[in-house]
């Protein structure tokens, strides 16, 4: 979600949300319920209350719901399965009865402007007898096509389902919220998660001021979130892809991450690693100094990235016990029919992620082998390890040949009653995504559009700065976007004389 259509979802649900200070949890609890105002004596809905009250409401709920006894404590994770429960149901059988759009794009019929390389989606309200609730709506229709290699269009939706189903594999409390898939036909609902916000312009800004980056390994969700976008192959988790908020005070060990928008991942690995793309939000973590010179700017984005990058590699390469143990506990048979049940339907998308579930069960440093082997460099890592395990090597390497065959019969039983989709072809690939590249006549001569920060909207005071003017995340995403499309340039001129194209960066 970019920052505009994050700022009409944030109209959309005034209503339900005035101020982002409390736990998704508490607010779904408040929601049923009305407090009397001490100021007035009438009874008003949470949210209207002085900022006092609900100071003091909130600290009650929160020793209550901490120190509650054990059998307490059963009692309110029942609770939160039935609402997560429920908000399956009322997204699976519900009706929309308000919309919004958020982005347009995609191959939709529908009338509007269109974004390329942006998929559709909107913010809806849904409902199911009595029972409520807001969704991010991504219809099937509206996806754009040849995002990333390996991910056909049309089935990021299913993959969106599939990540919430791998995420709660892991057990405990999961970073994905009830995310359900309607088919091809519909497209997936994501539960809107009040209190949540966004990791740009102002709200990511305040999220610096409270945590610095060494400090993101004391929050419960960091590993979790990276750790489960490595299984997934995740290739798209730019920082308008993850939400945060803070459980009680606002402190590192209470900020909770959100992981939203899943769809471009668990690809089929292709031929050449160089072909998967990575992205996290976590090299953002400094605030622009607009007063800075054109160098300073520069040398504190790019020192803000390199500490991003060591802070995951540490949460990759050091996984707590807690979370080896919750990777042991994956079944492999369970996973493969989360993900085929969800509409993934390419067996090799399914053989590995397997195959990367396997290998952290089998050797929980097997990132840090990936990132040993290629000399410290958490992008090449990344993309090694996904390469790998659309291979025999990535099991090889942590010396697990013999769950090769228990991922075989995982994949057999999950297999779809339609049987698998055919593989995408490079040559159908690149015919079709013509009209995608004809604004790349050389990769050389594209260059970042300066003075365009990509946080369009976002208030800013004061003079402009000097020219040149590239916002870190906009820099990044263009970057991304040039090198993908020099690559499946480079690939397809290779193709017709069957070479493979060279790891080689322009």
């Amino acid at each position: 979600m970019d920052p505009r259509a994050y700022r009409v979802a944030q109209e959309f649900v005034r209503a339900h949300l005035r101020k982002a200070k409390y736990a998704p949890e508490f607010l779904q609890w408040t929601g049923q319920r009305k407090f009397r105002n001490p100021e007035t004596g009438n009874e008003v809905k949470f949210l209207s209350l002085p900022d006092a009250e609900q100071r003091r409401i909130y600290d009650q709920w929160a020793r209550k719901t901490r120190q509650a006894p054990e059998g307490g404590r059963g009692r309110a994770q029942r609770s939160e399965g039935d609402v997560e429960r429920r908000n399956a149901d009322i997204a699976r059988n519900g009706t929309i009865v308000a919309s919004e759009v958020l982005s347009e794009g995609g191959t939709s019929t529908e009338s509007g402007p269109k974004k390329k390389g942006v998929n559709q989606s909107y913010i809806v309200k849904m409902r199911d007898g009595d029972q409520e609730q807001v969704y991010i709506r991504k219809p099937a229709e509206g996806e754009e096509k040849h995002l990333r290699l390996g991910i056909p269009a049309g089935t990021y939706h299913a993959r969106e389902q599939a990540g919430y189903d791998l995420d709660r594999l892991l057990g405990g409390e999961g970073v994905v919220p009830t995310t359900i898939t309607r088919g091809s036909d519909d497209g997936s609902y994501q539960v809107w998660v009040e209190g949540a916000r966004a990791m740009h312009g102002e709200d990511l800004d305040d999220l610096v001021r409270k945590v610095k980056p060494e400090d993101l390994q004391r929050s419960p969700d960091f590993q979790r979130v990276n750790v489960l976008d490595a299984i997934l192959g995740h290739q798209d988790r730019h920082r308008g892809n993850l939400l945060y908020h803070f459980e009680g005070e606002e402190t590192p060990e209470n900020l909770r991450f959100v992981a939203i928008d899943n769809g471009l991942s668990l690809a089929s690995p292709g031929e050449h690693p160089g072909w998967i793309s990575y992205d996290h939000p976590f090299g953002a973590f400094y605030i622009d100094d607009e007063s800075a010179t054109p160098d300073e700017r520069q040398n504190a984005m790019m020192e803000a990235w390199d500490q991003g990058d060591r802070q995951v590699a540490k949460s990759l390469t050091s996984l707590s016990p807690e979370m080896q143990e919750s990777l042991r506990k994956v079944d492999l048979g369970d996973a493969a029919r989360a993900i085929t049940a969800a509409g993934v339907d390419e067996e090799g998308a399914v053989r590995a992620a397997l195959t990367r579930i396997a290998a952290f069960q089998a050797d929980p440093d097997v990132f840090a082998m990936m990132l040993k082997r290629q000399g410290g460099d958490l992008d090449a890592a990344w993309q090694d390890f996904q390469h790998a395990s659309g291979t025999d090597e990535l099991l090889r390497l942590v010396g697990a040949q013999d769950k090769a065959d228990d991922i075989r019969k995982a994949v057999e039983a999950a297999k779809p009653k339609r049987g698998w989709a055919d593989p995408q072809h490079l040559d159908n690939y690149f015919r079709e995504s013509e009209a995608a590249m004809q604004d790349l006549d050389a990769w050389g001569e594209t260059k970042p559009a300066a003075a365009q920060p990509s946080d369009a909207g976002t208030r800013r005071t004061g003079p402009k700065p000097p020219e040149p003017q590239y916002d870190s995340w906009g820099f990044a995403r263009q970057a991304v976007t040039v090198r993908d499309r020099w690559l499946r340039t480079a690939v397809r001129r290779t193709a017709s004389s069957r070479g493979k194209p060279s790891r080689g960066r322009p």
